[in-house]
């Protein structure tokens, strides 16, 4: 229950004006905040996440984590863009 609390003070939830029954999902001033807070302690990550992983390892994590990064930005950029 908290975390949800927690989210909501983070996330800002509209209904889409070209479809009543979607939600349009976007940070709040308090979720960006808390981004711009941790973007520098998750660069400094790989190196601990990666200790200790074989280099095939090492790549597909890499390679997962891009693919997620540019999922992340399209569905960032579908929602910024009127429909």
């Amino acid at each position: 229950m908290r975390d949800r609390r927690a989210l909501q003070r983070w996330v800002l939830r509209t209904v889409s004006p070209s479809d009543r029954r979607a939600r349009l999902v976007a940070l709040s001033r308090a979720g960006e905040t808390l981004l711009a807070q941790a973007i520098p302690v998750a660069a400094a990550l790989p190196p601990k996440i990666l200790a200790g992983r074989s280099t095939e390892e090492q790549d597909q994590l890499t390679r997962l984590l891009a693919k997620a990064t540019r999922d992340i930005e399209d569905m960032e950029q579908s929602a910024a863009q009127p429909v």
